[in-house]
C-alpha cells in the first residue's frame, strides 16, 4: 500500500457561522445533530452488537460442523458481514468530523500530534479496505446460497455429487479473491497529505490525483454498483421465486425417493434458513437501490444523512444472522442454547 505524504502550506479564510461538518455546511441544526448521532452513536452501536452476535453465529456454525456446503456458505457470509460491520467502528472518521480539541474544526483533517495524525489516517484506509471488501463479498455469497438451494430442490439425486464441500469452499474463496484486486486498488490510489495552517499540522486522506478519482468513481458507479447490487438482486429474486413455486412438490418427491422423513425435515429446515437469509439481503439491497435512485438531492447535509441511514440498514442486515438462525432452524437454536447453558454437575 503506497501512500504519498506531502507538506502543503495553506492560507485561507475558514467559515465561522452555521452548522458545519468539517468544511461542509449543514442546512439546519436538526440535520447536523441527526448526522452526528447516526455517525457517532447509532451505527457504531448496531455494528458493535452485530459483531458480538456474529461471533456467536460463527461459534454455532463451527459447532454444527463445516462439513455441509450450506454451513460453509453461511460461515463465509457471516465473516463477510463482520468485515462490513468494522467500517462503522472507524473511530478515525468520528474524530475527523467531531473530534474534540481541534484548533481549527473547519479544517477536514486530523489535528493532533503528528504520529497520531498519521496513525489515524493509515488506520482509516485500512478499515475502509476491510469494510468495502466485506460489502462486495457479502453480495455474492447469497447468490451462491440460492444456487445451492436450486440444485438441492431441482436436482436432489445428483445434488451431493455436484455440490460438494470442496467446490463450495472454492467458490466462497473465489468470492473473496475476486474482489481483492479492486479493494487493493481502492487503497493504493489514496495518499496521506500533511498540510499546515497557522503552524498547525493536520493530516488528510486524498486521492493520488483528480483523474484517478474520476476513473475510480466511474468504475464504481457504472460497473461495480451493478455487480454488487442490481445483478445479485435479480439473480436471487428469480431463484427464490423458482424455489417458492417448486419447493413443496420437490420436497415431496425427495421424501418419496429417499424414504426418509428426517431427511425431508432437515432439507426443509436448511432451505428455510438459507432462503430467509437471501430474502433479507434482497430487501436491504432494494432499499439501497431506492435510496440512491429516488433521493438525488444536491444538498451536502441531505447526502450525508441519507448515506448514514443506508449504512444503518446495511448494518442491521449484516447483524441479523444470529436472529435468523435461532428463529428458523431448531438445530441451530439448540446449539445456541447449549453455548450458554451451564454444564450440569455430576
Amino acid at each position: 500500500m503506497e501512500n504519498i505524504t506531502q507538506h502543503v502550506i495553506e492560507n485561507r479564510t475558514l467559515p465561522d457561522t452555521g452548522y458545519y461538518v468539517c468544511n461542509l455546511r449543514m442546512s439546519s441544526y436538526e440535520e447536523y445533530i441527526t448526522f452526528f448521532s447516526m455517525l457517532s452513536y447509532f451505527n457504531p452501536l448496531v455494528a458493535f452488537l452485530g459483531l458480538l452476535s456474529n461471533m456467536i453465529s460463527l461459534a454455532i456454525l463451527r459447532r454444527c460442523g463445516l462439513q455441509k456446503p450450506s454451513t460453509i456458505l453461511l460461515f463465509g457470509l457471516v465473516v463477510a458481514d463482520s468485515m462490513c460491520l468494522i467500517t462503522p467502528l472507524n473511530y478515525g472518521a468520528i474524530l475527523l468530523y467531531f473530534g474534540p480539541n481541534k484548533p481549527f474544526p473547519r479544517l477536514c483533517g486530523f489535528q493532533y500530534e503528528d504520529n497520531l495524525n498519521t496513525f489515524l489516517a493509515f488506520s482509516g484506509i485500512f478499515i475502509e479496505f476491510i469494510g468495502i471488501w466485506g460489502q462486495y463479498v457479502n453480495t455474492w455469497i447469497p447468490v451462491l446460497i440460492t444456487l445451492e438451494r436450486l440444485f438441492a430442490i431441482f436436482k436432489p439425486l445428483t445434488f451431493k455429487s455436484i455440490i460438494t464441500k470442496k467446490r463450495i469452499l472454492a467458490l466462497v474463496c473465489f468470492c473473496y479473491l475476486f474482489w481483492l484486486p479492486w479493494n487493493l486498488y481502492y487503497s493504493i490510489v489514496m495518499r496521506i497529505v500533511v498540510s499546515t495552517y497557522q503552524d498547525t499540522n493536520y493530516a488528510l486522506v486524498r486521492y493520488i490525483s483528480n483523474d484517478v478519482r474520476t476513473v475510480k468513481d466511474f468504475i464504481e458507479t457504472e460497473v461495480l454498483e451493478h455487480l454488487k447490487s442490481s445483478i445479485p438482486v435479480i439473480l436471487i429474486s428469480v431463484g427464490c421465486l423458482s424455489l417458492f413455486i417448486k419447493i413443496n412438490e420437490s420436497l415431496k418427491k425427495r421424501a418419496k425417493i429417499t424414504s426418509s422423513s428426517q431427511s425431508t425435515i432437515s432439507s426443509t429446515r436448511t432451505t428455510r434458513t438459507l432462503m430467509l437469509t437471501c430474502v433479507l439481503f434482497v430487501i436491504t439491497q432494494l432499499i439501497h437501490i431506492a435510496a440512491i435512485s429516488l433521493y438525488q438531492s444536491t444538498d451536502v447535509g441531505h447526502y450525508l444523512v441519507r448515506n448514514e441511514f443506508m449504512y444503518l440498514v446495511n448494518n442491521i442486515n449484516a447483524s441479523c444472522n444470529l436472529v435468523v438462525y435461532i428463529t428458523s432452524n431448531k438445530k441451530l437454536y439448540d446449539i445456541f442454547v447449549q453455548l450458554f447453558r451451564r454444564p450440569q454437575l455430576p
